[in-house]
């Protein structure tokens, strides 16, 4: 049995500096399923190597892609991949929970 959907981190990288805020990464998150969140370290600028943002995606679905950008001063490719890092369902319950308040 395939679940309906399953919550995965996903790094972003490939990402220009004047993009890098929470907007665009939600943006990002959007193009693959329902994002969750938004890692706190990426936000905060403290990381700029690779971003990452907890998604929603359908069960069976696996996430390795690009993604094209486009913008009035050209286009550019962002590329998603799917985390190996296990997601920690007790956290996930406990954020979602917060977010009902």
């Amino acid at each position: 049995m395939i679940p309906q959907s399953r919550a995965v981190w996903i790094l972003c990288s490939r990402i220009p500096l004047h993009l890098w805020n929470h907007d665009f990464f939600l943006k990002l998150g959007w193009t693959i399923g329902e994002p969750l969140f938004v890692e706190e370290d990426m936000v905060l600028r403290n990381r700029l190597d690779r971003g990452r943002i907890l998604v929603l995606i359908p069960g069976n679905k696996s996430v390795t892609c690009d993604v094209k950008v486009v913008m009035e001063n050209g286009s550019f490719l962002v590329t998603l991949k799917e985390d190996e890092m296990e997601v920690d369902f007790f956290w996930i319950e406990k954020f979602l929970d917060l977010q009902k308040w």
